[in-house]
């Protein structure tokens, strides 16, 4: 068989394959004929620096990454570029999705690139973006001649995949600055063993250490590292901690803290370019998203606080969205499930105009009617965190974009083998929400893909440990200045008409007066009612036509003679009823 027909025959398997097989959460595969079609200019290069700005078009952080080109494939461009990637970190405030682009200072790859000609950046006037982000760049293995998107992997192994892109896209270099050096011939030269390491089964991103026993690890670290396939691709790269989270390094025993990108797999030491790998595969059953970095003195997760005087987070639905019968109850669905598993204060609030993600002090769910989202992307979970010191972050507040798209299947009908079920990736959405990240395993609800024709409609046990984890962490403490997040009464997760905002009664013990804070999700009847404990109607509050929204009542106790004792407060919004215990001093 000729040369260009194999190539030809792999490349449509692995096009058909993907596209209309698998999706990265949200994502939905753009194909490399795709990508080479839409982008400008398609390079390769290395990530020499980083600086976080706040973008002049919306109050959104980006990352400029500064990059040394090696070389060009298609258009024209100095040996030295700007990229603007989404999220980041800059002084107290940092912004995170798991379905975009990150960089890290050290990646060589190859980048699909257009130019950005919205805002100067940092005044450099010539910045660019990678075209359908995540997947508009090929991270390179280097020593192993491999490069891998989050989608697919391919060799380069005597310049394979050079020879696709000309023989298939009539793509060669333009100009070389300094070519990439595929393959190390002291990969494996090193005497170094990995004799075991210990546990097994752990989880990551929340401070728990592995211990690698063996030999030749050196006797100080310097620049080695433990790798650990990357979850955020199903294992096609790898990913190494943070220089904090390398506890201790012997050149016979390494305790490192596993990293929340960290997934199932098998794991390897790198000491001067040469790598030794375990035998066996380690399993990571959940992971923590991460607000630390390699200048912190620890990395370890934000905490969800108490944002709104329901000592929890109110998210309001675009009124687009909310109108969209069948768009809002598969949401709620998801929604739901989460509250009545993890008893997250989540509420839902008004619905708003806002259809955009940026940090405003409102959680959006809405469609994404500006074109926001990249190319390849269905929809996101955009998480907005504050600090008041390099180790204390909270979550701020929190955004879903979701895309229009005839991919989606709703309801319970069988899910045709070529959509993407709505239910299920909101459901993984709101689990990074949870701060949960990727894990590397297929039957997982936050396993990096999903295939089309697929359902993960179940928080598993492993979700919900992780979850969980998150939640007493929250609880522990107050942070910065904010007051910890109060559980959802777990008697209201599930009512979709009063349950989305309980109701707030203070104070309890009361004596001069009480209040009751409340929120009605539609226009309706509205009565609150106050009993003894022999039944007799003490207080009363009736409203034959109360308006959606927020609502508050205040009832000046001495003005109706009532005695010290137990009562009972009856609230009814509709057909819908919520009772709560009440002392009187």
């Amino acid at each position: 068989m000729k040369m260009n027909s194999l190539f030809k025959i792999i490349f449509i398997y692995l096009f058909f394959y993907s596209q209309f097989s698998i999706a990265q959460c949200g994502l939905f595969e753009i194909s490399l004929n795709q990508k080479v079609n839409e982008s400008n200019f398609i390079i390769e290069g290395e990530v020499i620096h980083q600086q976080c700005y706040k973008s002049s078009r919306a109050n959104k952080i980006f990352t400029l990454n500064t990059i040394k080109v090696n070389s060009i494939l298609k258009g024209n461009l100095p040996s030295q570029i700007y990229i603007v990637t989404a999220g980041g970190k800059l002084n107290n405030e940092m912004e995170y999705s798991a379905a975009l682009l990150s960089l890290q200072v050290g990646q060589i790859g190859m980048f699909f690139l257009n130019k950005e000609g919205y805002e100067t950046v940092l005044n450099i006037n010539e910045v660019y973006m990678v075209y359908a982000s995540a997947q508009g760049f090929y991270a390179y293995n280097l020593a192993e001649q491999l490069l891998s998107d989050v989608f697919n992997q391919y060799a380069n192994t005597g310049n394979a995949f050079y020879t696709l892109l000309a023989q298939e896209y009539n793509l060669s270099f333009q100009k070389i600055y300094a070519a990439v050096v595929w393959g190390n011939s002291n990969i494996y030269n090193r005497l170094t063993v990995i004799n075991n390491f210990s546990p097994t089964a752990i989880n990551a991103g929340n401070g728990e250490q592995l211990i690698i026993n063996g030999f030749g690890f050196g006797t100080s670290r310097g620049n080695s590292r433990v790798l650990f396939k990357n979850s955020d691709n199903g294992g096609l790269t790898e990913i190494s901690a943070f220089n904090p989270q390398y506890i201790s390094w012997s050149d016979s025993k390494i305790v490192v803290a596993v990293p929340q990108k960290a997934g199932s797999g098998k794991i390897a030491v790198e000491i001067g370019g040469a790598r030794t790998q375990s035998s066996n595969s380690l399993q990571v059953k959940y992971a923590i998203i991460n607000t630390g970095s390699d200048t912190a003195a620890l990395v370890f997760p934000a905490r969800h606080v108490a944002k709104n005087s329901n000592k929890g987070y109110v998210w309001n639905m675009n009124v687009n969205f909310d109108s969209d019968s069948t768009v809002r109850s598969n949401f709620l669905v998801s929604f739901k499930k989460w509250r009545c598993k993890t008893y997250v204060n989540w509420t839902i609030g008004n619905t708003t105009q806002i259809n955009s993600s940026e940090r405003d002090t409102f959680s959006v769910i809405t469609f994404d009617e500006h074109n926001l989202l990249p190319a390849g992307v269905l929809g996101l979970c955009y998480s907005y965190y504050s600090g008041c010191t390099e180790n204390d972050w909270y979550i701020e507040e929190q955004d879903m974009l979701i895309r229009k798209s005839d991919k989606w299947h709703f309801g319970n009908d069988a899910i045709p083998s070529n959509k993407l079920d709505f239910q299920s990736v909101v459901l993984h959405e709101l689990g990074h929400a949870h701060q949960l990240s990727h894990v590397i395993n297929v039957s997982d609800l936050m396993h990096y893909s999903i295939s089309t024709g697929v359902q993960k409609r179940t928080i598993e046990a492993a979700n919900l440990e992780g979850a969980q984890w998150m939640i007493n962490k929250s609880l522990e403490s107050d942070i910065c200045d904010k007051k910890r997040m109060q559980l959802l009464d777990s008697e209201l997760c599930n009512d979709e008409l009063f349950g989305y905002y309980n109701s707030i009664v203070y104070p309890n013990p009361f004596n001069d007066l009480l209040n009751i804070d409340l929120y009605l999700t539609r226009n309706d009847k509205l009565k609150v009612s106050l009993f003894d404990v022999t039944g007799k109607l003490t207080l009363q509050y009736e409203n034959a036509s109360a308006s959606k929204g927020f609502f508050s009542l205040v009832f000046d106790v001495p003005n109706h003679a009532i005695s010290a004792g137990i009562y009972i407060l009856k609230i009814e919004i509709g057909e819908e009823k919520s009772v709560k215990k009440l002392i009187k001093l």
